[in-house]
């Protein structure tokens, strides 16, 4: 994904987007299901609007991050250089690592203390 849009252009572009926000769907209506699931009846509403907060404060934060990631990565040639994608793919890439390397040691913490 990082090397992709440099090397086909737009069509990696797009193929790199398509895939991300097919696995952010995947990912978000198994999580949204599990956590729904797992709240008590009384408290769905709560959780609910907890989720969505969540998710609108991750997009809003997520997405001024990046732009500016992406403008510091193209110093200012915006998609002419292609380092401003890189940095981004790179970036949401080591996101990913960062965030499946806290929930293995969050699983890890919870068999440990049962």
């Amino acid at each position: 994904m990082i090397l992709l849009p440099g090397v086909i252009g737009l069509a990696g572009y797009v193929s790199g987007l398509v895939l991300i926000t097919s696995g952010y769907a995947l990912f978000q209506a198994a999580n949204n299901t599990a956590l729904m699931t797992g709240a008590p009846k009384d408290q769905r509403g709560i959780t609910s609007a907890l989720l969505a907060l969540g998710r609108n404060v991750g997009l809003i934060t997520g997405a001024s991050a990046m732009g500016t990631l992406f403008t510091l990565g193209s110093g200012g040639a915006g998609m002419a250089s292609g380092s401003g994608l890189q940095a981004v793919f790179a970036a949401a890439s080591l996101f990913v690592v960062l965030a499946l390397g806290l929930s293995a040691w969050a699983n890890k913490m919870d068999a440990t203390s049962n």
